[in-house]
């Protein structure tokens, strides 16, 4: 009985902490500075908005934008 009764205060806990964790990335991502800090990991990763052309260019040498 202990047991499933831990494991049911412990899941609502893991649940919280879920929620609010998502609620707060929900917040930060309304930040310009939170946006453009993604965008660049995003960009040098070759996935952002341009991040294509950068991985063709690695890639093969050909600039898309000419």
């Amino acid at each position: 009985m202990k047991k499933i009764l831990f494991f049911i205060i412990f899941f609502f806990c893991v649940a919280a902490l879920v929620f609010l964790s998502v609620r707060k990335y929900e917040e930060r991502k309304k930040d310009v500075a939170f946006r453009n800090e993604i965008n660049s990991y995003l960009y040098n990763r070759g996935e952002g908005e341009f991040g294509w052309g950068r991985r063709l260019m690695r890639t093969t040498g050909i600039s898309p934008i000419q």
